[in-house]
């Protein structure tokens, strides 16, 4: 260890509490019982390697993720008999990194896993971002209510062609509306953001067979 790297105590303090851990939005927090405490960061039991906000992190995106409804997804399903679990995808339809996903879902279907798409436009906040024809092709898509319907317009934008907006509505703008919403709230920083059903959640491009075996971990 060099110098620069030694430790050095710079303060210490006593806490005989219990905390409560709270998640706030896109935040997880731990919280004195008293009230005079908050905790944030990582809180880890060094004797059983459990870090309590991290769990309570995966809590939350589970929660999130498990209350999107049909219409607020585009959905592949696992072409197994038995489906052994979901797998939410945050994804932009311009997004190179996405579009490879794009191509690798087969491999996560044949191995039992329903990819469920949430729509995220990157550009959001840009000045006239719903102008923009990412945003509009996003809504056309999500217009769409049959899913396998859906599932061909995203493949379309995919490979990076344009769809018709006639049939444009509030379901699309809702649907967009959503993903951004409840993208910001799992943490998504870029696209592609995966979030597993048990809440786990990694962030950028993986290869389909790197993903199989986080899944089984």
């Amino acid at each position: 260890m060099t110098t620069q790297d030694s430790i050095h105590l710079e303060n210490k303090f006593s806490v005989h509490t219990n905390f409560y851990v709270l998640s706030l939005n896109d935040s997880v927090l731990a919280i004195s019982e008293d009230g005079k405490y908050i905790l944030g960061g990582d809180v880890v039991n060094m004797v059983d390697k459990v870090n309590y906000l991290e769990v309570a992190k995966d809590q939350s995106r589970k929660r999130i993720v498990s209350a999107i409804s049909d219409e607020n997804f585009i959905a592949y399903p696992a072409t197994t008999e038995k489906t052994k679990g979901v797998i939410y995808i945050y994804s932009d339809v311009t997004c190179g990194y996405c579009q490879k996903m794009h191509d690798e879902y087969p491999q996560l279907s044949d191995a039992g896993y329903e990819i469920r798409i949430v729509p995220f436009v990157r550009n959001v906040g840009t000045p006239n971002f719903e102008q923009s024809q990412v945003y509009k092709n996003t809504v056309a898509m999500m217009s769409i209510q049959d899913q396998s319907a859906k599932r061909k317009a995203h493949d379309l934008l995919m490979n990076g062609e344009n769809i018709d907006h006639a049939e444009n509505n509030t379901v699309g703008v809702n649907a967009v509306k959503h993903g951004i919403e409840t993208g910001v709230r799992v943490g998504l920083q870029g696209t592609p953001h995966i979030v597993f059903d048990d809440g786990r959640s990694v962030s950028g491009y993986v290869p389909a067979i790197s993903l199989l075996d986080l899944l089984k971990q």
